[in-house]
């Protein structure tokens, strides 16, 4: 068994037997890899008639939240990123989704991210259900990835977009971020998110690389 500090990944080979060995992540392009948010609890629907606590994320007017997905386990040039929105955004100033990298800094902080990429919502979250978005960007194996988000209001009194959520990260381990008043497009250095509070909810997503 390898070190689990060496940076091998368990991978799957039909041709030999055992089906699973250790792989240095360098050595594997391609490999479908689908992503959910580290750690991130789903809201039963039920709990939520009980309990009271929203499926829905409240947003603040241009702060970039971000929660951590884990590392790459090869080479891509895209991620595909599903959520649901349920309040839809109105005539925005922008809205966009990002992938970032950056090694987490758990219990502490700020983590510092580097943008990867980021694509224009402010059209797929315009209409309320699921949609998925596609960001183009190069992700390198062992890149610790997250998963980004922001949207500043227009003009007027418009809403701010709303998504299915996530229960917070209540241990304040520090795999939910954000950082204020920042543009996910406009991070041309590695930017310092802080940890999000504990009532926080995150955005329920999954996300895929091919």
């Amino acid at each position: 068994m390898p070190d689990p500090t060496s940076g091998q990944v368990l991978t799957r080979d039909n041709a030999i037997t055992p089906p699973i060995k250790w792989e240095d992540v360098g050595a594997l392009v391609g490999l479908q890899t689908i992503f959910r948010p580290v750690g991130g609890t789903m809201i039963d629907v039920a709990m939520e008639a009980i309990t009271g606590t929203g499926l829905e994320t409240t947003e603040l007017d241009g702060e970039c939240r971000a929660w951590y997905i884990g590392r790459a386990p090869g080479s891509f040039t895209s991620i595909k990123v599903g959520v649901d929105v349920l309040t839809a955004v109105v005539a925005p100033k922008w809205c966009e989704l990002a992938l970032c990298k950056g090694t987490p800094v758990l219990w502490g902080g700020p983590s510092a991210l580097t943008l990867l990429g980021f694509a224009d919502t402010s059209t797929d979250w315009s209409v309320p259900g699921p949609v998925p978005t596609t960001i183009t960007a190069t992700i390198s194996p062992g890149d610790h990835l997250w998963i980004a988000h922001a949207c500043q209001k227009g003009d007027g009194a418009d809403p701010l977009p709303g998504f299915r959520a996530i229960l917070p990260d209540y241990i304040l381990s520090g795999v939910s971020v954000y950082a204020s008043a920042t543009r996910p497009s406009t991070m041309a250095t590695a930017t310092n998110f802080n940890r999000c509070g504990a009532a926080v909810r995150g955005v329920d997503f999954l996300a895929g690389c091919s």
